[in-house]
């Protein structure tokens, strides 16, 4: 299948991503997430593509009233068909467990599935204290993370949303490492501690 690159930009965190779009944010609270993810994810649905969310259950309601109380018109994006929620038990532990291919072969379908709805685009926000829950397979997040930079993924930003009071330190460090670009204290950056896919597969087989 052939995509047609769209030409609109993309900006996270203030910021134009370019072409490096899988990124990692870290943030010490939902005020602070939204304040960042909002700007980003109105731009979306204002240029017409299709928004791919990935919640808790329970926060679906709270995620939702907070896209609403910044005037984005979430109730008729979703009638629509443009904005796409889910919870992590229909993405992440559709069978139960965590399976990173079946996982990686779910999101590519979404998004292949907005291009021929007519999306020139779809922008993936996932939360991702998914991985703290007690369900066999959490601990490959970092092989998850690190083989999502190898998947064809045609101009389609993803961001990893980490939140820091919830995870270990050497857990964050690590997502890092997987991520080309992060968006910590607000601002969106290049990250220095990019390790490339290849070479951190390699050294998880060797942990």
């Amino acid at each position: 299948m052939t995509f047609q690159t769209p030409s609109n930009p993309i900006t996270l965190a203030g910021a134009p991503m370019g072409d490096v779009l899988h990124a990692c944010a870290f943030f010490n609270s939902d005020v602070e997430g939204y304040r960042v993810l909002t700007p980003f994810i109105r731009e979306g649905i204002e240029a017409g593509e299709k928004a791919f969310h990935i919640v808790s259950a329970a926060g679906c309601d709270h995620h939702l009233g907070h896209l609403r109380d910044a005037d984005i018109a979430v109730d008729a994006a979703r009638e629509r068909g443009q904005l796409d929620l889910h919870t992590w038990d229909e993405i992440y532990f559709a069978d139960g467990t965590f399976d990173y291919q079946r996982v990686l072969e779910t999101m590519l379908a979404h998004m292949t599935q907005a291009r021929d709805e007519g999306y020139a685009r779809t922008r993936l926000v996932s939360r991702m204290d998914w991985a703290l829950e007690d369900y066999p397979g959490t601990q490959d997040l970092l092989e998850y993370e690190t083989r999502f930079n190898l998947e064809p993924n045609p101009g389609n930003p993803v961001v990893c949303v980490y939140d820091l009071a919830k995870f270990r330190a050497d857990v964050i460090i690590d997502v890092m490492r997987v991520h080309p670009i992060m968006v910590i204290g607000e601002t969106l950056q290049e990250n220095p501690f990019f390790v490339p896919p290849e070479q951190m597969l390699a050294e998880l087989r060797a942990r």
